[in-house]
Formats: structure tokens, C-alpha cells, sequence
């Protein structure tokens, strides 16, 4: 009785000091509830793809939920199995939603090789994983936009691409020109080439500021991303 009990003064408690979950029991993986989400990854790990099909067909033509569909189930390929990923290419061979999260799964698989430590911590077979990973995804996001001209998803993918392999100033505004052109306001494409900017990756601590603030100078009322000026 008394495990019941404290975990539930526990909870209490830290409602009414703060008004928030305890940090173990709260959700870092996801920025709201996504019941949908969630069992589709759940059911990716078991081996199953149908799921993950049906939330691209339910999202449609929605750029921010394809790209964050995208993002998490291409990185339960990359940490995990891919082997319900490649069940979903061969049952649907030119299933553009398949084919994005190919792209995707092989942008997150060479960030995971290369890790989260800073680059004299990261050792030169990382840094090799990382680059050629890297390097091969070109294909994968070719033929996702090939499938689906029109969506901006796999250009979202391409910016982790353009910040590890170090795209020219010229090549990101190119590629930023042809994202926005399909998705003016698109979060993670924002959030994303605001990194490319910083003086930690491409750029510097003007170029930074200065691409949040146009950023945020165009943002329609309601928008998330000006926050990051």
C-alpha cells in the first residue's frame, strides 16, 4: 500500500508547488499528446508499418505534422529495427510516405553514429559513419521529392544534412529558397536553419540573429518560431 501511496504525494505535491508533472512521468519525446503518433511508433517497433501509413494518410497535405511523423518514426528506424520499414517498401515500392521516411531514417541513423558530444570528443570512425551516412541520403531524399514534388518534408530532412556535411552560405540559401517557396512558415525548417546559422555550426553569432529576426518579422500571429530570436 505504501508504494501506492507515496508515488501519489509525490504527484501532488508537485502540483501544487509547480503545477507540473514530476520530469520522470512527463513525455520529452513529444511537444504535446499524439495518441496516434505514439502507437504508431510502438507498433513500427513490433514490426508493423500499416500505422505509420494510416498517420501519413490522416495528415495529408499538413506539412508540420508529415515532418514530425516523419522525424519520429524515421528515428525508430535509426535507433532501432528498420525491418517494418523496409516490409512497407516492398508491400507499396512507390509510397512516397515510405519513401520520406527512408530519407529521414538515414538522416537521423548519421546523426546517431556521430552522437551528441562536442567534435574533439567524437572519434574520427564517428566522424567517418557520420559523413558517409550523410553523403548516401542525397538518393533517399531525391527520390522522396521525386515521389512528392510538392512536399517540403524531405528538404526539412535535407537541412540536417546541410548543416553536417557544411553546405555553403550559397547552397542554404538555395535550399532555404526552395522550402520556403512550398512552406513559408514551417516550424522545424525554421528551428533547424537557425542551427546551420549559429557560430557553433556555419555561421556566427550575427548571421544567427540576424536570420531570427527576419524569421520573426514574417511570422503570422500565432506562430512558435519567433520565440528563438
Amino acid at each position: 500500500m505504501t508504494l501506492l501511496v507515496l508515488p501519489c504525494l509525490l504527484l501532488l505535491w508537485c502540483w501544487l508547488k509547480y503545477g507540473l508533472l514530476p520530469l520522470r512521468w512527463q513525455n520529452s519525446y513529444l511537444a504535446g499528446p499524439d495518441a496516434p503518433l505514439q502507437r504508431a511508433c510502438r507498433a513500427a517497433a513490433r514490426g508493423r508499418w500499416e500505422p505509420a501509413a494510416r498517420l501519413f494518410e490522416d495528415a495529408g497535405q499538413d506539412w508540420e505534422r508529415r515532418s514530425l511523423y516523419a522525424q519520429r518514426l524515421g528515428d525508430v528506424a535509426a535507433r532501432g529495427s528498420d525491418r517494418w520499414l523496409k516490409a512497407w517498401e516492398e508491400a507499396r515500392p512507390e509510397d512516397p510516405d515510405a519513401a520520406l521516411v527512408v530519407a529521414r531514417a538515414r538522416v537521423s541513423y548519421a546523426w546517431e553514429l556521430r552522437g551528441g558530444a562536442r567534435a574533439h570528443s567524437t572519434s574520427q570512425s564517428q566522424f567517418e559513419g557520420f559523413h558517409r551516412e550523410l553523403l548516401a541520403s542525397q538518393d533517399d531524399i531525391g527520390r522522396a521529392l521525386a515521389l512528392c514534388p510538392g512536399d517540403p518534408t524531405p528538404l526539412v530532412a535535407e537541412l540536417w544534412r546541410a548543416r553536417g556535411l557544411g553546405y555553403s552560405h550559397q547552397e542554404m540559401d538555395a535550399l532555404w529558397w526552395q522550402i520556403t517557396a512550398l512552406a513559408p512558415h514551417h516550424f522545424e525548417a525554421h528551428t533547424s536553419a537557425l542551427q546551420y546559422w549559429t557560430a557553433k555550426w556555419r555561421g556566427s553569432h550575427q548571421l544567427a540573429r540576424e536570420f531570427a529576426e527576419r524569421s520573426a518579422a514574417g511570422a503570422p500571429p500565432g506562430a512558435c518560431w519567433p520565440c528563438c530570436r
